[in-house]
């Protein structure tokens, strides 16, 4: 099951990892949507074109905190051969409804979006990437794209305005 992930040895890292109470998120007592966040103005395309991928060969080292326990989760998730069947929006509400509990019936996962975008920065520290279909800037066809570069694109836009 996991055996494609981790090594025997670092299999036991991981169980460790989960159990240690250190390693969960300081928990944000506020239910609010992040005012700042470009994954706001994500287009319903964009959101539902957002897909993960999940390179089971790629070597995971164990790290601490938030955005590594989450890219983990999802490498099991696609071990488990579930992940083809999970949209980017499931994931980013089962994620955010596990470490922002409070803002779990939010309309918008904004939070859950945030932290795949910081688990695609992350990415070679444990395989896991998130892509989507971007606007298209010919007003033809979109452009598919990592979802941090389009975080980016989106960020820029908010700063020129």
């Amino acid at each position: 099951m996991t055996s494609n992930i981790l090594t025997p040895g670092r299999l036991g890292t991981l169980h460790a990892l989960w159990g240690w109470d250190g390693s969960w998120p300081k928990l944000d007592s506020s239910a609010a949507v992040p005012d700042d966040s470009p994954m706001q103005r994500l287009s319903r395309v964009e959101l539902a074109t957002i897909r993960l991928n999940a390179d089971l060969a790629s070597e995971r080292l164990p790290h601490r905190g938030v955005v590594f326990d989450a890219a983990m989760r999802i490498a099991v998730w696609a071990d488990r051969g579930q992940l083809p069947y999970l949209s980017g929006w499931s994931v980013a509400k089962t994620l955010q409804s596990l470490y922002y509990p409070l803002s779990w019936n939010a309309r918008v996962p904004i939070r859950g979006l945030d932290l795949l975008v910081a688990v695609d920065c992350s990415s070679d520290l444990h395989g896991v990437s998130v892509t989507l279909d971007a606007e298209p800037t010919d007003g033809l066809h979109h452009r598919p794209m990592r979802l941090r570069n389009r975080w980016v694109e989106l960020g820029n836009v908010e700063n020129r305005g």
